[in-house]
């Protein structure tokens, strides 16, 4: 996919989003409405840095994003969190959420590492993305367990689904480090520099 396509598919889904906001709030589920504003102003978040530092993230990190998001406001819209027909959305959810999540902390630690700013081991830059995953992830869950008792949601099913979330949160996180520990390793390799 060149860079055009992915902005054009970007788009595509932001508008998409757009879409899924107005249906609720035709609808007048406005809890709803606010988690899925919320998601709409962090998928634009690549296009505002972009446009007020001049500076890009990489496309796929940007799609990645956008992707993640576009799939958790599908399934807040669809209530597709409650479907038993849909039974995986959940856990496909939170296993691409963590590890996009890692995916963003890769791509600090691989610029500040390139800047200089910061030297860190491989096993040390897996550590890190692992446990910056999960720590959204439980975050998330603390998150999820205040809109329920706050707003009324029904976000947390039960203790097992909960545990669920963060096996599947768990699986991303460690996908990620596993990636970025091995381009890491490969990247020293074909450099002779030390991470």
């Amino acid at each position: 996919m060149n860079v055009s396509q992915h902005f054009g598919l970007s788009r595509w889904l932001h508008m998409a989003m757009i879409l899924m906001f107005s249906v609720v709030i035709f609808e007048r589920s406005f809890v709803v409405a606010a988690g899925i504003f919320v998601n709409i102003v962090l998928a634009f978040l690549p296009s505002i840095i972009h446009k007020s530092t001049k500076k890009n993230l990489p496309w796929t990190l940007d799609l990645s994003v956008t992707l993640a998001l576009f799939l958790h406001t599908t399934g807040i819209t669809f209530d597709l969190y409650h479907d038993p027909q849909w039974w995986w959305w959940d856990e496909l959810t939170h296993f691409l959420g963590s590890f996009i999540v890692g995916m963003i902390a890769f791509h600090l630690v691989f610029t500040m590492n390139f800047l200089g700013k910061v030297k860190m081991s491989i096993p040390m830059v897996g550590l890190f993305l692992f446990l910056t995953a999960m720590g959204i992830g439980g975050i998330w869950e603390i998150a999820e367990s205040y809109s329920d008792m706050f707003l009324g949601t029904n976000t947390q099913i039960s203790l097992q689904e909960t545990i669920r979330d963060l096996q599947f949160d768990f699986l991303g996180a460690a996908l990620i480090s596993f990636v970025a520990m091995r381009y890491f390793f490969l990247n020293r390799s074909k450099n002779s520099k030390t991470v």
